[in-house]
């Protein structure tokens, strides 16, 4: 199929380009360019200038900004943060406002001058065109009519295709597959569900595959007039060819029913042919359907997917697009601490390379380049930079600034990981996983109360998402020391098992606690912070129950287990933190001292401000009270306690029994009264 032909009128994309002061600001790319020094501006910084810009000299709410540029989907604090960094670029401080003045209580005004660019025909700036109101469109999940329940992967494989597809068209605003899945099968109307996401238009389909045919039958409805604008049916035979073809021809027809512009670099990536093999195009999708199934506490869906990503590149050697779905999902794998060894992540960097050798120039690589950096080897400016050359093309892909904000947050940038989640959150409204982890960010803040309110719209969204729940007891333990909640929790997950052993040694009830590790499923509680086997936590428990021998023998065992899955991983700090603490127990101090110090110097804070604070509490209580270096102990804990981003309060650490050998130190009861709530 030829590109399709860009047939914007001249003048419609002359004014994505206009001058606001000395600045000259080009939409498309998102960025601005004075003397020949160019900069990149975020995607929401982008649109609220070119706003402000449709309006210049006029004062422009901040309930309007909310309105126009985050759909009604962000806070006060969302649009301060946006225009200081607009402020930044502009070298204009708070304090002399020379292009953007803030009225207080009021708004904020574009002061400087605004002109179209040289060689544009309108004198104005055109709000449609130039600024990031785009036209917006959610694609419902295709029903399967196809007669082998098997094909229903294909239905689902089409849907991601056909959605990834509109995404790469910038003059559509389109809501991640996340956000749409819960509507499968949904007894709302189409006008309540274009509510819910924020759209103006729905593309809804079926898919019946049957032998070598497929028949897809898909409509473009206006949400608003429940009116349809395009729709067509296509009946092909099933090559890779034809299916590609398939997903180019219904994108560019949105576009045109839409009055979309689609750009000419656009184009060429609608109709560029990523494989020319049915059966390595089946895998992928395969691949696809079982990493997005896949469950954070069964590692069979990751692994599966692996599996089919693997046939895909068999089938097609040159087959970029399954190279970097394998890569990501392998770094994936071994950041989920499913499998943490060297093999694991060897394999992501093959497959990485693979793809490089492929299609360099393709953002899907450099997207897996960023999240390999960023899982493999925790370098994170490396990642942040392969993140910035796939923005490029794809600055407003869910996935894309979800990475960056979980890069942001390891970095201890925690507004700008904030404002981040919610630049994702505009085209995925309805995400659990990005609710949650806003949540997240904000109890490592102490901001509990708001944590509270993001898990509670996850429950409002899918009431059956257990770690909602599990992070909400999580909090009552981390701010009080309250352990009601946990105890309140289905046994579903290792977490819960996890935690209800904690909830045991606070009630200093050891039998309960030894009970709730026997629900342990693989008998290794493991998080990408956080390492125990059962056995070590046995070990733990009968030493506070004073079951010496008991405790001894576990820890022996403990020992040995832990020393074999370092052979594997030499530089995994939580192992170091794990084998620490089954030293103290047998008594080796210097020895569990070394380890817990190699762990702390393998994740500094200094070079991951979220994992590097739970590394030095895990090694507080795990080691160096236990092995009784008491200052060190308290030292590092009064650290722990006055960092701006520890979840735990001074109130939800006092109840653990862990600590009765430094409950009476002076030094521990000054930390007491110094962290204590007023």
């Amino acid at each position: 199929m030829q590109p399709r032909e860009d047939k914007t009128p001249p003048a419609s994309r002359q004014r994505a380009s206009f001058r606001v002061g000395e600045w000259r600001v080009s939409r498309a790319i998102n960025q601005i360019e004075r003397q020949g020094h160019a900069l990149q501006l975020e995607p929401l910084a982008m649109d609220v200038l070119v706003h402000l810009a449709t309006k210049p000299g006029e004062v422009v709410s901040i309930d309007e900004l909310i309105a126009r540029i985050w759909n009604g989907r962000a806070t006060d604090g969302s649009v301060y943060r946006t225009i200081n960094q607009l402020r930044r670029a502009l070298k204009g401080d708070s304090e002399e406002a020379r292009y953007i003045e803030t009225i207080r209580k009021r708004g904020y005004r574009l002061i400087a001058e605004v002109h179209a660019a040289a060689g544009s025909e309108p004198e104005t700036i055109d709000a449609a065109a130039a600024t990031g109101q785009r036209t917006s469109v959610a694609v419902l999940p295709f029903e399967n009519l196809s007669p082998e329940r098997e094909n229903a992967f294909f239905a689902d494989g089409m849907h991601g295709e056909v959605l990834s597809q509109l995404a790469k068209i910038s003059s559509l605003r389109v809501i991640s597959r996340t956000s749409v899945l819960e509507y499968r099968a949904s007894p709302k109307n189409i006008r309540q569900i274009a509510k819910e996401l924020g759209v103006g238009a729905i593309l809804e389909g079926t898919v019946q595959r049957s032998g070598g045919s497929a028949r897809i039958n898909v409509q473009l409805i206006d949400a608003e007039r429940d009116e349809h604008l395009w729709a067509q049916i296509f009946d092909r035979k099933l090559t890779a060819e034809n299916v590609f073809a398939i997903q180019t021809e219904i994108a560019t027809a949105v576009a045109a029913a839409l009055h979309a512009a689609l750009l000419p670099y656009e184009a060429v990536r609608l109709s560029s042919v990523p494989t020319q093999s049915a059966e390595a195009y089946d895998f992928y999708l395969n691949g696809n359907a079982q990493l997005n199934a896949a469950d954070y506490g069964d590692s069979h869906g990751w692994l599966d997917a692996i599996e089919s990503y693997e046939r895909a590149v068999q089938k097609d050697p040159k087959f970029a697009l399954a190279w970097t779905a394998l890569s990501r999902t392998h770094a994936l794998v071994y950041h989920l601490c499913i499998d943490r060894t060297k093999t694991r992540i060897t394999a992501a960097a093959d497959a990485l390379e693979r793809a490089r050798e492929l299609d360099p120039d393709m953002p899907e690589f450099h997207l897996a380049a960023g999240e390999y950096y960023y899982r493999s080897s925790s370098d994170y400016a490396r990642a942040l930079a392969e993140f910035d050359v796939a923005a490029r093309s794809t600055p407003d892909a869910p996935e894309l600034l979800f990475a960056r904000a979980l890069v942001y947050k390891r970095l201890g940038r925690w507004e700008q990981a904030l404002d981040t989640f919610e630049q994702a959150r505009i085209l995925d409204p309805r995400s659990a996983r990005l609710f949650f982890n806003q949540a997240d960010t904000y109890i490592s803040m102490r901001e509990y109360e708001v944590a509270n309110e993001y898990l509670g719209r996850i429950l409002s969204i899918d009431p059956n998402y257990v770690f909602a729940d599990i992070w909400r007891a999580f909090i009552a333990l981390v701010r009080d020391g309250d352990v009601t909640a946990i105890k309140a929790l289905p046994p579903k997950t290792n977490w819960v098992h996890h935690l209800r052993w904690v909830a045991g040694l606070y009630a200093r009830d050891y039998a309960t606690a030894c009970a709730a590790l026997d629900g342990w499923k693989s008998g290794i509680f493991a998080w990408p912070w956080h390492y125990e086997s059962k056995t070590l936590a046995l070990g733990v428990t009968y030493d506070l129950w004073g079951r010496h021998e008991d405790a001894k023998r576990c820890m022996l065992e403990a020992r040995e287990s832990v020393e074999t899955a370092l052979a594997n991983s030499v530089d995994d700090p939580r192992l170091y933190v794990a084998l620490g603490e089954a030293l103290a127990g047998l008594g080796d101090r210097e020895e569990a001292l070394d380890a817990a110090h190699r762990a702390l110097a393998m994740r500094p804070r200094t070079q991951d401000a979220y994992l590097g604070l739970l590394y030095e509490l895990d090694a507080v209580l795990r080691v160096f009270v236990p092995a009784g270096a008491f200052i060190e102990a308290i030292d590092r804990l009064d650290d722990y306690l006055g960092a701006r981003n520890a979840a735990w309060t001074i109130e939800g650490l006092l109840p653990d029994p862990r600590l009765d050998r430094v409950r009476d130190h002076p030094r521990f009861v000054t930390l007491v009264e110094k962290h204590r709530r007023r």
